[in-house]
């Protein structure tokens, strides 16, 4: 009697661990999910809208010389000052933006998903 009842007690036991584990497990299958459609349809809408520029920017179709035309031109045409200050300009401006972004939810305590991460 006694045994039996230990035994069913311990098998409830590990059912329930598991049930937890399955439930977690689905949870971050959710939000990996989620991060990766979302990810996607971003993606998808920058790139039709970049497509769009592009159709829109005239006969030439050439949108990324022309604009990597104007950003050399900008720099003096000079390799050194493109590889040193440019590339150090966009790392810095990303760091800043994502920093922005931190501090805006640091000090608004919105949106409320991302104080888990």
């Amino acid at each position: 009697g006694c045994r039996l009842f230990r035994c069913r007690l311990a098998l409830m036991h590990s059912d329930t661990a598991l049930r937890e584990k399955i439930v977690g497990a689905n949870e971050a299958l959710k939000k990996g999910l989620f991060a990766i459609g979302s990810s996607l349809i971003i993606f998808l809408a920058l790139r039709n809208s970049l497509m769009y520029l592009e159709q829109f920017w005239g006969a030439s179709h050439t949108l990324w010389a022309t604009l990597w035309g104007l950003v050399y031109s900008t720099m003096g045409e000079s390799d050194i000052i493109l590889h040193s200050f440019a590339s150090t300009t966009y790392a810095l401006g990303v760091f800043i933006l994502v920093n922005a972004f931190f501090t805006y939810v640091d000090v608004t305590g919105s949106p409320k998903w991302i104080h888990r991460y």
